[in-house]
């Protein structure tokens, strides 16, 4: 939980890119009000298989590309 809320206040302190107190007490406030994740967390070998997949359709895509302009 303590990482979700790190997490979430990061995002929000990255995004505004302002840190005045104000500021850290909105972040703290949404970060604290956002929902839960109710799901379960994915399994490393299918995040693996989809980031293989990921890197096989990039190469792939660029050089159907590279085809349709020849």
């Amino acid at each position: 939980m303590i990482r979700h809320f790190l997490l979430r206040l990061g995002i929000w302190l990255l995004l505004t890119a302002n840190f005045t107190p104000v500021n850290i007490i909105i972040g703290i406030s949404l970060a604290l009000l956002l929902p839960q994740s109710s799901t379960r967390p994915e399994r490393l070998r299918d995040l693996l298989r989809s980031l293989a997949r990921v890197v096989i359709a990039i190469p792939q895509a660029y050089w159907e590309a590279v085809e349709m302009m020849l």
